[in-house]
């Protein structure tokens, strides 16, 4: 395989470098899907209401009230 870099301090061929590069952009792809999805659920949570005259909780939406019964379990 033909050196794509060749001296004293740097020697790699291409198809390590191919392998590094794309690695480096799968993995961060998958980050950045992950970061965005928790996001979009986050926001999201805020819109969501729900009756709370039988569960005893002071919360008017679906995000308040996961993080209220999280407060009384901890």
């Amino acid at each position: 395989m033909k050196q794509y870099i060749n001296n004293k301090h740097m020697s790699f061929n291409i198809k390590d470098f191919a392998k590094r590069y794309l690695t480096g952009f799968i993995l961060g792809a998958c980050l950045f899907s992950i970061v965005g999805s928790y996001a979009a659920v986050t926001f999201a949570s805020n819109e969501v209401t729900y009756n709370n005259s039988s569960s005893g909780l002071n919360a008017t939406n679906v995000k308040s009230a996961i993080d209220e019964l999280y407060k009384l379990c901890k």
